[in-house]
């Protein structure tokens, strides 16, 4: 599993950093930080809910006790 994470992330910034060249050679040197921006915000956005301070609060919370089943006789 960590190999297969690695991978995804290390084919990621190879992907992100020639699509970074390409949009800098075609927009400017500050195009790739507006993008990113943008990004930034978009999942921001679409996330805000997701991590609000309820929902991380009972993320960490301690789960109940699991009960064990009674012995059957």
């Amino acid at each position: 599993m960590a190999s297969t994470n690695l991978f995804v992330a290390a084919g990621g910034n190879c992907a992100g950093a020639l699509l970074g060249g390409l949009l800098a050679a075609r927009f400017g040197i500050t195009a790739p930080y507006w993008v990113g921006l943008v990004v930034a915000i978009g999942v921001s956005a679409a996330t805000w809910r997701v991590f609000n301070r309820a929902a991380v609060a009972r993320a960490y919370a301690d789960p109940p006790p699991v009960e064990s089943p009674a012995p059957v006789a």
